[in-house]
């Protein structure tokens, strides 16, 4: 029971201690909630009185907030650039307008001062001449009653008869009248130039500020032209009106000196004395003018120097002269013309004229050291805002200078901060206006701009994060750059990292002229690693390292950029091994490794592997290694990398070679370089000794490998496909490299003569090997000179640019090297046709191309054989064209006397065409004259339809079908080409296209 009793315990529930529940009453519930209404109510009273004062706080605080933001716009402004405005904004035309008239002033008020001195000089000349000299010298040329007698009349007329002295008087009086009427019709000419030059500062009424200033300069264009005329005019009669009087009063007191028998020393000596005065100013006046006419800026500057030197420089001037800023800042009528520039939201209409005033204001402006009232140092200030790039572009190259004087105006020190950020932002904002067309263009604002993109992103570290993507941008308007576009957009450090890479591109695929853009990313790393910022350059490069080096190796740059191997280096660091894995690929790629600069890359990458490190991936160092042997490593390179080269051949490269013998004519090389007692020479000979027996056989060719050799070369000489050009071309180097290779090795294969030729063919037709990959390869193997004239002159094997190359005009000049003299019956014009497809793309092959091509047209009568006079025109207009101050291109490449030839060439060109025209003109007339005659006759002119010719008729004219009046244009080209024979018929060709 006891059990029983105790598991019910245990299965009973738990009991919860009951606890007593409090108890309210309604009445305090209805106390407390009373209180709370209460306290409610008082809450929003309290709020209602509250709300004005926070409302009054709110406008308070923005109030405060307003103000402290115009204190925050205020102190930041000067550093902000101004709210771009229209060209003819009325605000900026109303401040050139003031700045026009204040200038024109200036200029006005030295011809009026000119003017003055003139007429109170004329005042006192008039003066002495009509109350003084002419008086004082009547009475001393009378003869004393008591010296005369009328016994001896000779006596009474001293040294000289009447005769002479009355003669002697004629010719004073001349002088004097003329000085005297001179000197009146210079004060003349005074008033009225002081009239015209108060008329030349008056307003002009008109719509706005722009046409006032407009319609003002004009005036002042032409006001000057002859106000400056008048000045020189009124100097010039002013200077030969004191010569006559000086004349006459010279001649005078010579003539008073000697009047009586006996010599007057006093009055000799004051006529020597007023002579040597006299020279002495004539003297003083001719070296200061010609001081004046041979030097710029002279102190000694007259009117009459500046005729003179005008004069000289119209009889001097030629071509490719350029003007001066002042000259071009002139309005002329061609100014007039209305032109319209529109590129998206930007719309324009102008008229050059409108430029021209603009950049007079602002070139002339007054520097801020020189200024000192300062409504003039804010002139730049009040029109820089309505200096857009649009319409300057739209104008051309002519007012290009002016464009560039105003630039530089605007970004000099002394001007406002404000004014350089506005040109900054313009200058930013332009280029994307701007179609890809323009964008390509070679003119000069646009080389310009990249010149100035390049300088703006190279000055500082500012300038280098404020441009850079900009650049990019600019760079990608090239040729084969379309890939950079997309890095523009990118942040500044990723874009630097991208465009270190931007070379890592496939093999097949053309990349363009990107070095400047290149460099600059490398400079700003290697400012950045000299400055203790590695973490900076980390993030820039944190890009796949692989990539940027073989985008390094493949840029092949010509020049690198000073301590670029410490860039190198940082990316290598502990990367050394991964990196090799990644680029063996790249290495071993016969297109890519034979267009690469891979040896200082690999020394800086193998010094730092450990000592059992092994190859794990395929490297295939053939074509690196007779890269190396055919283009040549600097005198001071070999040794380091031999020890590079045999490091990884010992290490398992040398049994991934495709072609033993690449290793070794590279390793013979390194011996004819290296120090014979040095260590790098012995190891290369124990190596040669190591491995003899594979080397052994490795220069001897099978039949079945000479045959797939010759083919291989000969890839190119078949037609073109371009279904499988990535591995023809392939092939081709494959071929080219194991040619080479041989040929360094003194076991030039046997070919036939026709596999020559084959062979000839193709590497000139060839899309990828350019001169410096073939010029080591032709100089050995030695074609004769007629093969290479028969390849090169056929139509079929001129091919295109192949990397800025012309291969037909490169093996030209390979002849002339070789003193080759022209065939008799040769024609130059399929190789002058090569020049037009297009501008040189590299001005420093032109001058290569150029000479080559004079030096033969110059030989015998090759100019006489041109056939295509179209093609022959635009290369000699090519040549002479003179080099532009502002373009970087060709023509700066073309000497003096390719210049003339050139010209010379064109004049002869034009004689013949001009006989021909005259020959034209003259059938053309006769024609005419036949027809009418015959018509009054009442016949029809006789026709004889064997030979379709008029009878009487100079030449035959079979392919023209005759009527009543006999067709002029063609009957007369044939008969002038009859009669001058200037024009020679196209010579027949041969089933390959070579001209018979």
């Amino acid at each position: 029971m006891a059990d029983q009793s105790s598991a019910d315990s245990h299965a009973q529930p738990l009991q919860h201690p009951v606890t007593a529940i409090p108890t309210v009453s309604m009445g305090t519930l209805e106390t407390k909630f009373d209180k709370l209404l209460s306290l409610m109510e008082i809450q929003t009273m309290a709020i209602r009185e509250q709300t004005p004062a926070i409302k009054a706080m709110e406008q308070e605080l923005k109030d405060h907030g307003e103000k402290l933001e115009t204190l925050r716009k205020d102190a930041v402004k000067n550093d902000q650039p101004l709210e771009q405005r229209d060209l003819k904004d009325r605000q900026t035309w109303g401040a050139v307008n003031k700045e026009a008239i204040a200038m024109t002033k200036e200029a006005v008020g030295e011809w009026t001062t000119l003017m003055n001195v003139s007429l109170v000089f004329n005042a006192i000349f008039l003066a002495i001449v009509t109350a003084f000299i002419v008086p004082v010298l009547q009475v001393l040329q009378q003869v004393p009653a008591s010296d005369s007698s009328a016994d001896d009349p000779g006596a009474s007329s001293g040294l000289f008869d009447p005769h002479r002295q009355e003669v002697i008087q004629q010719w004073i009086a001349l002088f004097q009248v003329s000085a005297f009427a001179l000197s009146i019709f210079n004060s003349a000419l005074c008033v009225l130039g002081t009239q015209w030059a108060a008329r030349l500062i008056a307003r002009i009424k008109a719509e706005d500020s722009h046409e006032s200033t407009i319609q003002f300069e004009r005036r002042k264009a032409i006001g000057k032209k002859w106000l400056l005329r008048l000045s020189g005019l009124l100097f010039s009669t002013l200077l030969l009106s004191i010569l006559l009087f000086m004349v006459a009063f010279l001649l005078q007191a010579w003539v008073v000196a000697y009047a009586q028998p006996t010599p007057r020393p006093v009055l000799i000596a004051a006529a020597a004395i007023v002579t040597a005065m006299v020279f002495t100013i004539l003297i003083i006046v001719i070296v200061t003018t010609y001081h004046a006419v041979r030097r710029d800026n002279s102190p000694f500057e007259t009117p009459l120097s500046n005729v003179i030197r005008l004069l000289f420089t119209s009889e001097g001037n030629h071509e490719g002269s350029t003007q001066s800023t002042e000259d071009m800042l002139e309005v002329t009528k061609d100014d007039g013309k209305d032109m319209v520039y529109q590129r998206g939201y930007e719309y324009y209409e102008f008229k050059p004229e409108t430029l021209k005033v603009y950049a007079s204001v602002v070139i002339n402006s007054p520097y801020a050291s020189v200024v000192i009232n300062s409504s003039e140092a804010e002139i730049l200030d009040k029109v820089v805002p309505s200096f857009r790039f649009g319409p300057w572009l739209e104008a051309g190259d002519p007012l290009f200078p002016l464009f560039r004087a105003v630039y530089e105006r605007f970004m000099v020190p002394d001007t406002s901060i404000r004014v350089r950020e506005t040109i900054d932002e313009e200058f930013r904002s332009f280029w994307k206006l701007l179609t890809d067309g323009e964008r390509k263009e070679n003119t000069r604002i646009g080389q310009w701009y990249k010149y100035q993109c390049s300088s703006l992103c190279s000055r500082s570290a500012e300038g280098h994060a404020k441009f850079f993507r900009f650049f990019v941008e600019i760079t990608s308007a090239q040729e084969d750059n379309g890939d950079l576009r997309e890095i523009a957009q990118f942040p500044y450090k990723e874009a630097i990292g991208r465009i270190l890479a931007s070379y890592d591109r496939e093999a097949e695929v053309l990349v363009g002229d990107r070095e400047e853009i290149f460099d600059l990313a490398i400079s700003r790393c290697i400012d950045l690693l000299q400055a203790g910022k590695e973490d900076d350059v980390r993030e820039i490069v944190s890009a796949p390292h692989s990539s940027i080096i073989k985008s390094f190796m493949r840029s092949a740059r010509a020049f690198r950029v000073p301590n670029e191997d410490v860039l190198r280096s940082f990316i290598l660091q502990g990367r050394e091994q991964t990196v090799l894995t990644d680029i063996s690929a790249f290495l071993s790629d016969p297109l890519l490794a034979s267009h690469s600069e891979n040896y200082d890359i690999l020394v800086t990458l193998v010094k730092h592997l450990p000592p059992d490190f092994s190859l794990t991936t395929s490297l295939d160092l053939s074509h690196v290694l007779v890269t190396a042997c055919r283009r040549g490593l600097p005198w001071n390179s070999w040794e380091e990398f031999i020890d590079v080269a045999l490091f990884l051949l010992e290490r398992g490269a040398f049994d991934m070679l495709t072609d033993v013998s690449s290793a070794y004519i590279f390793l013979k090389q390194s011996l004819e370089h290296l120090d014979v007692s040095s260590a790098s020479y012995k190891r290369a000979s124990s190596f040669l000794d190591q491995h003899a027996e594979r080397f052994s056989g490795c220069l001897k060719l099978s039949d079945d490998a000479h045959a797939t050799l010759v083919a291989d070369l000969s890839v190119f000489a078949r037609e073109l496909d371009s279904s499988d050009h990535v591995a023809r071309v392939r092939k081709f180097m494959i071929a080219l490299n194991r040619y080479h290779a041989l040929l360094l090795g003194d076991h030039r294969p046997p070919l036939s003569q026709a596999d020559s030729l084959s062979i000839l063919k193709s590497i000139i037709r060839n899309p990828f090997a350019n001169w410096n990959d073939l010029e080591p390869f032709v100089s050995r193997v030695q074609w004769n000179n007629a093969a290479i004239w028969k390849v090169i002159s056929r139509a079929e094997n001129l091919v295109a640019y192949v990397d800025g190359d012309l291969l037909p005009l490169r093996f030209l000049g390979y002849l002339k090297e070789r003193d080759f003299v022209l065939p008799s019956d040769s024609d130059l014009s399929p190789l002058l046709a090569c020049i037009p497809w297009s501008e040189p793309c590299k001005p420093y092959t032109w001058q290569v191309y150029i000479d080559t091509l004079m030096h033969y047209i110059a030989q015998g009568d090759a100019f006489c054989r041109l056939t295509d006079r179209g093609s022959a025109r635009e290369f000699f207009t090519f040549c002479a064209k003179a080099p532009d101050d502002y373009l970087y291109d060709y023509r700066i490449f073309t000497s003096d006397e390719t210049r003339r030839q050139a010209k010379n060439y064109l004049k002869r060109m034009d004689s013949v065409n001009d006989e021909h025209a005259t020959s034209s003109r003259v059938m053309k007339y006769w024609y005419m004259t036949r027809a009418t005659v015959t018509k009054w006759l009442g016949r029809s002119p006789s026709f004889d339809s064997s030979n379709g010719s008029i009878t009487a008729s100079l030449g035959s004219h079979s392919t023209i079908e005759m009527e009543d009046i006999a067709p002029i244009e063609e009957d007369a080209t044939s008969t002038s080409n009859s009669v001058t024979g200037a024009v020679h018929e196209a010579p027949t060709a041969d089933t390959h296209g070579t001209p018979a």
